[in-house]
């Protein structure tokens, strides 16, 4: 191996190790958490800053969601009805749509969170983007 390749191994080894050994470092650089205008709610979710408070479904307004929202129908079709449903706008970065449809399983501690990413210019892919424990003070107990 030549000098120069060893140097560009050596180098690409040591910013490997340097994300991964500060993974918040690397959100900060990629711009994620340092909006002045939010504070992410979640050390889970840093790339997330909800923006005012939700706004509850109503039972009608979820059934249309699960007709329309491929990735909704889904979860619905494997763990049934959610206790509680609501949208949140959120502060996210492109291509995600600013905001979410969270689904919340109090049985199972759950919040299921789905957003829409754009595809040229088209709101086109929904996709659970997080699934996690119900965070203290959300969901229908606030």
């Amino acid at each position: 191996m030549s000098n120069r390749a060893h140097r560009c191994l050596v180098l690409l080894l040591l910013t490997g190790m340097a994300f991964a050994s500060s993974p918040a470092r690397a959100w900060e650089d990629m711009g994620y958490t340092s909006r002045p205008d939010c504070e992410p709610q979640s050390g889970e979710r840093p790339y997330v800053c909800d923006v005012g408070p939700p706004i509850p479904l109503t039972p009608i307004q979820l059934r249309r969601m699960v007709a329309h929202n491929g990735a909704i129908r889904r979860q619905v079709g494997r763990v049934g009805l959610p206790d509680y449903a609501e949208i949140q706008k959120v502060a996210v970065d492109s291509p995600w749509r600013p905001e979410e449809i969270r689904l919340y399983y109090l049985a199972l501690d759950r919040v299921f969170a789905f957003g829409r990413a754009m595809i040229l210019e088209v709101p086109g892919i929904s996709l659970l983007r997080y699934q996690g424990p119900i965070p203290p003070g959300r969901g229908p107990m606030r």
